[in-house]
């Protein structure tokens, strides 16, 4: 029998298998999908330099601010006596008049951030009467107690429970707190000459168990630990997210405690701001800066945010290593502000409807628009943009501004009135005189504080317009409203004599000094002993 041959020739061949059109487009659609996710890795860790320039800058010279500093303007001292009426002159029991806000303190108009920025528009208010320290003091003071009082902090629960270091608020990360809690006890010491919280500190009770207690220099070092164990020499906000604007605050903190002789931060701060500036440019437009960095993937949010710009570079100025470069980045932030938004003739209506909106902090594009100009005016004063700050500043007061009993604030939603009156404030400060870059670079010489000085106003709704030293002699300018006021004074042991009011208005007890029915008045009080006569010698005989 013959074999049979392998190869039916009776069957109809079989066609070759084609591959589907559809599983020809998934391979495409794959490799599509491939090549937009590497893309968007590397768009996302793309480090991108902020504008700042390379041209060599001349050596700065930062003027000693309070010599001669101007007084303050009417409008300046309503915004300071709402400042004070809201947190050293508010009692306790009534916090939650003022101080209800925040719920979870996820958000920007926290608690953390609004006692923060009245405390900074204080510092930058008390630049212009630097003789007179006590209101200053007091209202920081105050900004510190709330910020220390543990409604203040609850929040970290939700971040931080299953770390070994819960609950303390400061150990690690959560420099969205920590930092402006630095801030403030840094500048209480360089405003009023107290070193209160740098020896005896604060403590931040959790439970009636557990409570943290740090110093300032002792949370300066924590602080200073985390720039040094982190690769961009930031610190993070929340877990693993560190934001350029909350970086600012401990650096500010750090550069003022140099300026008092208690330490040196120099290569943090310019390993931070090296790695920043070379990082931080948005890729994808919306502002200036990046939104913020994930250091674990090490990757960025690379849209930005007008209002996430203009608290980036308000608190970057004051401790930039180049004030040009800082004009810089505004120049391309400034870009990014639709004018159109904060019209000129625009109604209190138009500005309130705009403004009922909530916010968290990675959801900035739901931050209400007063919000958003109250960083960007005074941003733009510091950076030098008087145009786009008048505009700013026009619109918040004419759709918020309210003036009642002598107090000035802008009556946003009750969430976000504290800190919008207190940057409206302080870029009042910065358009009249103060310099948060003078503050920050040469604060007051410690030796200021043994020197005469307005220790206590009574009653302390009289007004200091302006207390500052000529020569040996203060120069006061005050409203008394009609009444009765006395002003202690410190570091003297008698007044000589007053010059600005009648002799019968005026009497001297010691280091005090009470002026009856007092209007608004400018007084030079003579401390600095008499000059002796010279003695003609006798004729000869």
């Amino acid at each position: 029998m013959a074999q049979q041959n392998t190869l039916d020739i009776g069957r109809p061949a079989v066609p070759p298998r084609r591959r589907s059109p559809w599983r020809r487009r998934g391979g495409i659609c794959l490799l599509v999908l491939m090549a937009l996710a590497a893309g968007t890795v590397i768009l996302l860790r793309w480090r991108s330099a902020l504008p700042v320039g390379n041209a060599p800058e001349a050596p700065e010279a930062v003027a000693a601010w309070w010599e001669n500093p101007p007084p303050l303007s009417d409008s300046e001292a309503a915004f300071q006596r709402w400042l004070a009426a809201i947190t050293c002159d508010l009692p306790r029991e009534r916090w939650p008049e003022h101080w209800a806000i925040g719920g979870g303190q996820h958000g920007v108009f926290s608690i953390r951030y609004q006692a923060a920025f009245a405390g900074y528009a204080a510092a930058a208010l008390g630049m212009r009467t630097p003789a007179y320290p006590a209101l200053t003091r007091r209202i920081l003071e105050s900004t510190v107690e709330h910020l220390t009082d543990r409604s203040a902090w609850c929040y970290i629960g939700s971040y931080w429970k299953d770390k070994p270091w819960y609950p303390d608020p400061c150990a690690r990360e959560n420099i969205m707190y920590s930092g402006h809690l630095l801030q403030l006890l840094a500048l209480h010491e360089a405003m009023s000459g107290d070193t209160r919280y740098r020896t005896a500190g604060v403590n931040l009770a959790w439970d009636d168990k557990t409570s943290f207690h740090y110093t300032t220099l002792s949370l300066a070092e924590v602080t200073a630990r985390q720039m040094r164990e982190n690769p961009s020499g930031g610190v993070a906000c929340e877990p693993g997210l560190i934001f350029f604007p909350c970086n600012n605050h401990p650096q500010i903190a750090l550069r003022l405690l140099e300026g008092m002789g208690c330490g040196d931060w120099t290569q943090e701060r310019r390993t931070w701001e090296s790695w920043a500036l070379q990082s931080y440019a948005s890729n994808l437009g919306g502002g200036a800066f990046k939104l913020l960095y994930h250091q674990g993937s090490r990757m960025f949010v690379p849209r930005g945010h007008p209002g996430l710009d203009g608290w980036s570079l308000l608190w970057y100025a004051p401790w930039a290593s180049s004030p040009a470069g800082v004009r810089r980045i505004w120049r391309s932030a400034r870009q990014h502000i639709d004018l159109d938004q904060f019209p000129v003739a625009g109604t209190a209506a138009d500005a309130s409807a705009a403004d009922q909106r909530g916010a968290t902090c990675c959801n900035p594009v739901q931050v209400p628009l007063s919000s958003v100009a109250s960083f960007l005016a005074p941003a733009a004063r510091a950076c030098g943009d008087t145009e786009t700050a008048t505009r700013l500043e026009a619109w918040l007061d004419a759709g918020f501004r309210r003036t009642e009993n002598g107090k000035t604030w802008l009556a946003t939603d009750p969430e976000w009135q504290i800190g919008v009156t207190a940057n409206r404030a302080l870029s009042a400060a910065l358009e009249n005189g103060s310099d948060l870059r003078g503050l920050v670079q040469r604060p007051l010489p410690r030796e200021w504080f043994t020197g005469p000085l307005v220790a206590r106003v009574d009653p302390p709704e009289a007004t200091v317009y302006a207390a500052r030293r000529d020569g040996g002699d203060l120069v006061v300018s005050l409203d008394g409203g009609g009444q009765t006021v006395t002003l202690e004074l410190a570091n003297v042991d008698h007044i000589r004599a007053v010059e600005g009011v009648p002799a019968e208005c005026c009497r001297l007890e010691g280091p005090r000094l009470t002026l009856e029915r007092c209007p608004r008045v400018t007084l030079r009080v003579l401390l600095s002993a008499a000059a002796t006569p010279a003695r003609t010698p006798p004729a000869e005989r």
